[in-house]
């Protein structure tokens, strides 16, 4: 309450100069280009966030403020290039009226401030000369200054086309033809920018350990005290997603989740309104709800619709984070969101369930599948390859055999010899395998779908264990070896072959430098005996010891018994078999870093005598009742 003898106009006055002390100070002034002083419009950064627009054009008479205003949006949301960790634009804002504003429980300021690259561009920098020549000097010079400002940005991945041309725009040498996409390379700077690649980990490669790398990284650069723990992560991981252009983060509608819980969905704009028409959505909403977007909705194959739902909670101690996970993906199993049924509106939902415990997070992801979900329909036209891609991408028909990784999921940490039958696809079915548990490598999004429907898919828990296991592969069959010595050299051959498969997957630098030594020497064939004989378990440690992998290694080895038929038909069996025998149980025999190792071969008897220090599980039966199902599908089939 004012006292009675206070004047109105006087207690305007005084609040108005409390006021105008925080922001009209010469700083602030300087920076957003104003004339003499700065009347606070931050608000409007609220309404360029919410706004469904993807583009805004505004017109005003000279004087408007709109250089100030663009200058302001500009400094709000603009990253620090040079150093990320330093935010040293957030000063200028935190006593401004975006402040005060709050999203799901967040600031403003916290969710979109200094997390964006921005494009700034000033026409009002380029003069026209008295020719046209001068005038496209001055252009280039124009954009020299453009190309020097934003020189900061390192990226990988830009082609070598774009790469030259940057030197050109940084060296004003660009030719007038040139300068026609010198803006748009501009872009692509940003849009292949780390970012696009973090994101990516979601929405194509699911990679679990990258996105908890990134997300401990960043996290770490972030003061806040323990209570505000879980909202700082949620906050991050909003702004990380929220720098895809193409995609739209939609909340809850009512903040009801309960402490210990933070939710959010993820939805490509060309899917949106599957969400809108079935729920009164709107946050956060990018996207136009055009006919044009209803048009190219429609073109869709629906089999093919997605959604990510992401959901994070706290623990209090590191060792319940894996557990925490798996709560977190247990939330909610009915996957209503906002009061809808996500399954009855998507057809794949691949959820990320995210724990928290101070600075350290984990992150397992898994896929689930819509009440109307079907599988496209199969060819007629019979496969009898061995290379699994190639039964779904080119649309070969097959029996699905995809209840043995059930078993192998269940069972785990056994070793398993596959013998007969005979030309039943035992190789084809170890590919299988090999595509369901091994991590892809990055930018490779291919097979996200190729056990979409399957037998394995029923299950949700399975489709926990799809694509996160290092995979080692080794297989037999082409060797003709007709001596020791070349038998010798076709093993290292292999062995090389499958330690430069791996190289390409690991950061390499992170191993130690004695592993690199004796990495680089398995890799060139250089190794010893002993180093032969234990180079599979040699990768086995470096893979897991590293954390390159949360899981730890399969191993599957095809035709194994080709290499001993070879020995004993060529007369060198004797000198060979002690090689064989030491190689297999070093990788088999008490490795702890083994998840699982399948064998398959002709001579069942032969591996029990060949290799006595080795224990294998024969718990074929199971897989050959697999393989006599098959058979009497295809009986009724014909």
């Amino acid at each position: 309450m004012k006292r009675s003898n206070e004047n109105e106009n006087d207690f305007i006055s005084e609040n108005n100069e409390k006021k105008r002390k925080i922001i009209d100070e010469n700083e602030l002034i300087k920076k957003f280009l104003c004339s003499n002083f700065y009347i606070d419009k931050t608000l409007l950064i609220k309404d360029f966030i919410e706004d469904k627009s993807s583009i805004i054009r505004v017109i005003t008479p000279s004087g408007y403020g709109k250089t100030v205003n663009l200058n302001m949006l500009r400094y709000f949301f603009e990253m620090n290039y040079k150093d990320e960790n330093n935010n040293e634009n957030k000063k200028f804002f935190e006593n401004l009226n975006i402040a005060k504003e709050t999203k799901d429980g967040e600031s403003y300021i916290d969710l979109y401030q200094g997390k964006f690259p921005v494009v700034y561009i000033n026409f009002d920098d380029i003069y026209l000369k008295k020719s046209f020549d001068e005038t496209i000097e001055n252009f280039k010079r124009f954009v020299q200054k453009l190309y020097s400002y934003y020189g900061n940005i390192k990226n990988e991945n830009l082609s070598d086309y774009e790469k030259e041309m940057i030197k050109k725009f940084k060296n004003c040498k660009a030719n007038i033809y040139d300068l026609k996409v010198s803006i748009g390379i501009l872009y692509n700077l940003y849009n292949n920018s780390k970012y696009s690649e973090i994101i990516d980990l979601f929405i194509k490669n699911y990679d679990e350990e990258k996105i908890q790398e990134f997300l401990e990284n960043s996290i770490n650069k972030v003061n806040y005290s323990r209570n505000e723990n879980l909202n700082k992560w949620y906050a991050l991981i909003y702004s990380l997603l929220s720098l895809n252009n193409e995609y739209v983060i939609v909340t809850k509608n009512k903040y009801d989740e309960k402490n210990n819980i933070r939710e959010l969905l993820y939805v490509h704009k060309d899917y949106l309104d599957r969400l809108n028409n079935n729920c009164d959505n709107n946050n956060n909403s990018n996207s136009n709800n055009s006919n044009e977007s209803n048009k190219k909705n429609n073109q869709f194959n629906p089999d093919l619709s997605k959604i990510f739902y992401i959901t994070i909670n706290i623990v209090t101690e590191e060792d319940e984070i894996k557990e925490g996970c798996i709560q977190a993906l247990d939330d909610n199993e009915k996957f209503l969101f906002n009061g809808k049924e996500l399954k009855n509106i998507y057809d794949k939902i691949i959820k990320f369930g995210i724990s928290i415990c101070g600075k350290k997070c984990g992150v397992i992801y898994e896929i689930n599948y819509g009440n109307k979900f079907k599988r496209k329909e199969m060819a007629t036209k019979v496969y009898s390859g061995e290379n699994y891609d190639d039964l779904y991408e080119k649309g070969y028909y097959f029996i699905d055999k995809t209840r043995m990784i059930n078993k192998l999921i269940k069972e785990g940490n056994a070793v398993y010899l596959i013998t007969r039958p005979r030309r039943f696809g035992k190789s084809l079915n170890l590919k299988m395998i090999q595509k369901f548990f091994e991590k892809r490598t990055k930018g490779d999004s291919k097979g996200n779908d190729v056990f979409d429907g399957l037998e394995v898919s029923k299950d949700r828990k399975n489709m926990r264990e799809c694509h996160k296991y290092p995979v080692i592969y080794l297989n037999f069959n082409d060797n003709e070896s007709k001596t020791y010595e070349s038998a010798i050299m076709y093993l290292k051959s292999k062995i090389s072959s499958q330690f430069k498969y791996q190289r390409e997957k690991i950061d390499f630098k992170k191993l130690d430098t004695s592993d690199q030594e004796v990495w680089n020497k398995i890799e060139n064939e250089e190794e010893d005996m002993n180093k032969l004989n234990e180079s599979i378990h040699f990768l086995c440690q470096c893979l897991i010891e590293e954390k390159f992998y949360k899981r730890k290694c399969i191993v599957l080895i095809d035709e194994y018994d080709k290499i001993l038929i070879n020995s004993f038909e060529n007369g060198y069996y004797e000198m060979f078999i002690g090689i064989v025998r030491s190689f297999f149980s070093n990788i088999f025999k008490g490795n702890e870093y083994l998840y699982f190792g399948i064998i398959t071969g002709c001579l069942g008897l032969e591996l029990k005598t060949f290799y006595s220090g080795l224990i294998i599980s024969m718990n074929i039966p199971f897989f050959l009742i697999i393989y006599f199902m098959i058979v009497m599908d295809l009986q009724k089939a014909s």
